[in-house]
């Protein structure tokens, strides 16, 4: 989180789990775009997190596992992702699978600020054909 602040980035938390077939698919297809990657990059502070894992994970609210961070942003099922602003508060949250190509568009409306004073609906009219 501090180097988003510091590098003026919103912050992009993906979680996962061994042995989801969506999480797979995010992994090995979409990820691996390198347009995909690039726009993640360029954006955001981007978080692989392991929603099963007892890894610990420095938080605002203190140390707390994979596991106890899925339950904090109160998921309930992979693969799930939070945007959030640089300093923590929660933007959008984005549950399940989701096409390369509407997963770009949401990430440029977040990455954008768009959110900030335009609804998707409106952004996504302005933007067709863009994607």
């Amino acid at each position: 989180m501090r180097l988003a602040v510091q590098d003026g980035k919103q912050v992009l938390l993906y979680f996962c789990r061994p042995g989801c077939v969506w999480c797979s698919k995010v992994e090995l297809t979409d990820c691996t775009s390198k347009s995909t990657a690039n726009l993640i990059n360029d954006i955001f502070m981007p978080i692989k997190i392991n929603g099963w894992s007892k890894e610990k994970y420095v938080t605002p609210s203190g140390e707390l596992s994979g596991f106890g961070l899925a339950k904090e942003f109160q998921l309930t099922g992979h693969p799930a992702v939070w945007f959030l602003e640089s300093y923590g508060s929660k933007i959008i949250f984005l549950p399940g699978y989701a096409p390369p190509d509407d997963f770009k568009l949401l990430s440029c409306y977040i990455g954008g600020s768009h959110y900030k004073n335009q609804n998707f609906k409106d952004f996504t009219r302005e933007a067709a054909g863009v994607f």
